[in-house]
């Protein structure tokens, strides 16, 4: 495969991806559940998250970048966690708004 044709392959699993997570993290935003059990979904979509960035980043120099924003969005997720669980819902909306953000990223 040419390197424009796998770019362009990172590229499109990576869209298709972003779109799942930011359509889960919807979803977990307006979920009626505990604040114990939003959490750890949120934990584990943000596990799921981070390896995918990680095992695209392998492959492209692009998603190096991404890397970066992932990891920052990551630790903010788990101080918010830790220290500030009662704002959990607005990360989580905030997090789902910054999506298309981190998209431009690829962009330049």
């Amino acid at each position: 495969m040419s390197g424009s044709g796998k770019q362009d392959l990172v590229q499109d699993i990576l869209r298709q991806f972003l779109l799942a997570h930011q359509t889960a993290m919807t979803d977990l935003a307006k979920a009626e559940i505990p604040a114990e059990e939003r959490v750890k979904l949120l934990a584990s979509l943000s596990d799921a998250f981070n390896k995918t960035m990680s095992s695209l980043a392998k492959t492209s120099p692009i998603l190096e970048r991404t890397g970066v924003a992932s990891k920052t969005l990551e630790l903010f997720a788990g101080l918010t966690k830790r220290q500030f669980p009662q704002h959990i819902a607005a990360v989580l909306e905030i997090m789902d708004a910054f999506g298309p953000e981190l998209e431009k990223l690829g962009d330049g």
